[in-house]
């Protein structure tokens, strides 16, 4: 293998161990809190939201993992789950999912928001179960987030970016559960050193 192969294939493996090792998805369930427990920061590198004078708390049910799921209520107030939800990562983020808990009204129920820093990265809606046939009124719903990599924020909001999350079937809101993600994983500082030295090799050469 002549030089200019060997420095090729070392280049690759190098680029190659920095972005391998991703490290496993980190699942929230809220199920190691009480029930009625304002959520703000017990989970650590995430802080919970919502508007001013509205707060995330848990709340027992029937939710996708026993016993508890989040939503909305007034600080100190009883659960309505109607207001927005913010969820910051104090690191970028990926592979997002997590559960609506009775999202049972038509057409759309509530859009995400991603954010890296201050830079929307995208949105995406969440369509109501009363949009597919046979389940008005039913259950509970897997969102996908994973088109969106690099996220440090992500806003739940009513339809459109509203103030409101109406899911007005049976007068309830929407709740949320099994919040899944998956850090960003940090260039590797072996392989940035190596390809910073076979850059500087190369330009000796030139």
């Amino acid at each position: 293998m002549n030089i200019d192969a060997r420095r090729s294939a070392v280049m690759a493996a190098m680029t190659l161990s920095l972005i391998a090792g991703s490290a496993a998805a980190t699942l929230i369930n809220f199920d190691d809190l009480g029930t009625s427990v304002h959520v703000t920061n017990q989970y650590a590198g995430l802080t919970f939201s919502s508007d001013p004078g509205e707060g995330i708390y848990t709340a027992g049910g029937t939710p996708v993992s026993y016993p508890n799921f989040i939503c909305t209520a007034p600080i100190g107030g009883e659960i309505d789950c109607i207001n927005n939800v913010y969820i910051d990562f104090a690191t970028p983020v990926s592979g997002l999912s997590i559960w609506a808990i009775e999202a049972n009204e038509f057409g759309t129920v509530a859009t995400f928001y991603f954010y890296n820093g201050a830079t929307l990265l995208g949105t995406q809606n969440l369509i109501g179960l009363a949009s597919t046939p046979n389940t008005y009124g039913y259950g509970n719903q897997f969102i996908d987030l994973s088109a969106f990599s690099n996220v440090t924020r992500l806003e739940i909001r009513g339809p459109g970016g509203s103030g409101f999350i109406d899911n007005s079937y049976g007068g309830n809101g929407i709740g949320w559960d099994d919040l899944s993600y998956e850090d960003v994983p940090a260039p590797s500082a072996i392989g940035v050193l190596g390809l910073a030295g076979l850059a500087f090799s190369s330009r000796r050469r030139a």
